[in-house]
C-alpha cells in the first residue's frame, strides 16, 4: 500500500497591522492612567515622558517657524498701537539679550505717572466674535479660555490682514516654559513638586493639541498651519502674556512685553476698559518693570520661565498657594473674590 497522501496545510500570512495614527499615539501618551502615579513617583514620571517625547517626535511638521522680533517690526507694533489710541509716548520697545523686547523709558517718568495705556479695542480676547469663526468654534467645542485663547492667536499669526499681525511678529519664536525645556532640563527638577508639575504640563500641552487637532479636522488644521511646534508656541505665549480683565483672558499689546519687577509698577483697568500701567518712577533709557504679584518660586519657573530673587515678601513662615480655577460662570465669581483678597491665582492648564 502507498503511503497517505498529506495535504499541507495552507497558512494565510497575517496582513501586517495598520500603523498607528501619530494622534493616537499622543494622545494615548498623554491620557494613561499611569501619570496619576507619576505624581508620587519620580522614576515612573520619566519612563512615561520618555514615551510621550518619542510619540510626539513623530508627528509630522507642516507650520513655518515664527521668526520673533526684529527691529522693523517692534518699530511697526509701536506705530500701529499709537495709531490705534495706545498712550506710549513715555517709552519705547529695545532688542533685549538673545533679541527679545523690552520696554524702555523714553525719558524721565515720575512716580504714579502713566506709563502706558492700552484701550480695551487692542486687547486680543478669545471671546469676541471674528471673521475666522474661532469664538463660536471655543464655545461649541467647550474649549477652556486657555485654549480659545491660543487657537486665536494660531488664527491670527495666519492672517497676513489680521489687525494684531504687527503683535503676532513681535512675539518670541520660543518661551522659557516646560513645554520648551530640553527634556535634561526638566530632569534637574527631580525630586521636587515643580518637577511633576513640569511632566503633567507637557502632557496636557500634548493632549491639548490632539483635542484641537480633531475638533478642527484635517482642512481646518491645514488653514491654520496648526502643528505641535505652532500650538505649542502659541500656549507658551498665553501661558505667560495671559491676563483675566473683566472675567475674560487678554492678550495686551506693549503691556506684556514688561519685564518683572518687585514693586516696580501696578496696573488697573480704567472705566473705558483700558489697561493702564503707573509706575514708581524710571529714569530716561532705564527698563519700565510691572510687578507681577505674590506668586511662589516654582509659579514663576513654571509659568513664567524664571526664578526672581528672594523677596522679603516670602519670610520662612509664609506660603504661597496658587489656585486655578475652570471657566465657568461660577468660577470668573470665585476668581473676582480671590482677586478682591489677593489670591495669587495660576494661569489655567489646558485641560482636555
Amino acid at each position: 500500500m502507498g503511503k497517505k497522501s498529506r495535504s499541507k496545510a495552507t497558512h494565510a500570512r497575517k496582513p501586517p497591522p495598520p500603523p498607528v495614527d501619530p494622534l493616537d499615539a499622543v494622545h494615548a501618551a498623554a491620557t494613561t492612567p499611569a501619570w496619576l502615579v507619576a505624581t508620587r513617583d519620580d522614576a515612573v514620571a520619566v519612563k512615561l515622558l520618555e514615551t510621550l517625547e518619542r510619540a510626539v517626535a513623530k508627528l509630522p511638521r507642516t507650520s513655518p517657524p515664527i521668526p520673533g522680533p526684529t527691529d522693523e517690526s517692534r518699530a511697526a507694533l509701536y506705530a500701529w498701537a499709537k495709531d490705534n489710541g495706545c498712550a506710549c509716548e513715555h517709552i519705547k520697545l529695545e532688542s533685549f539679550e538673545d533679541g527679545q523686547t523690552r520696554v524702555v523709558a523714553a525719558s524721565n517718568i515720575k512716580e504714579n505717572d502713566v506709563v502706558i495705556s492700552v484701550p480695551a479695542a487692542l486687547h486680543l480676547r478669545a471671546t469676541d466674535n471674528d471673521p475666522m469663526g474661532v469664538a463660536a468654534f471655543a464655545r461649541t467645542h467647550n474649549l477652556d479660555a486657555t485654549l480659545a485663547l491660543a487657537l486665536r492667536l494660531c488664527a491670527e499669526a495666519v492672517a497676513d490682514d489680521s489687525f494684531w499681525i504687527h503683535y503676532v511678529r513681535c512675539l518670541p519664536s520660543t518661551y522659557d516654559v516646560p513645554t520648551f525645556w530640553a527634556w535634561e532640563d526638566v530632569a534637574r527638577l527631580r525630586g521636587s513638586a515643580s518637577f511633576r508639575r513640569a511632566c503633567m504640563s507637557r502632557c496636557a500641552a500634548a493632549r491639548s493639541f490632539v483635542l484641537v487637532s480633531r475638533s478642527l479636522g484635517e482642512e481646518a488644521s491645514s488653514a491654520l498651519s496648526l502643528d505641535y511646534e505652532r500650538w505649542r508656541w502659541a500656549l507658551g505665549a498665553v501661558q505667560t502674556r495671559q491676563n483675566s480683565l473683566g472675567g475674560a483672558l487678554a492678550l495686551v499689546p506693549l503691556w506684556d512685553m514688561c519685564n518683572h519687577g518687585e514693586d516696580a509698577g501696578a496696573s488697573r483697568l480704567a472705566e473705558d476698559g483700558s489697561l493702564v500701567l503707573m509706575t514708581t518712577g524710571v529714569a530716561g533709557g532705564e527698563e519700565v518693570r510691572m510687578d507681577y504679584g505674590d506668586r511662589s518660586a516654582a509659579n514663576f519657573l513654571l509659568h513664567s520661565g524664571f526664578v526672581p530673587p528672594p523677596s522679603l515678601r516670602e519670610g520662612a513662615d509664609t506660603a504661597t498657594v496658587d489656585v486655578a480655577l475652570p471657566a465657568t460662570p461660577l468660577a470668573a465669581l470665585l476668581a473676582r473674590f480671590l482677586d478682591s483678597r489677593k489670591v495669587p491665582r495660576a494661569p489655567a492648564p489646558p485641560n482636555a
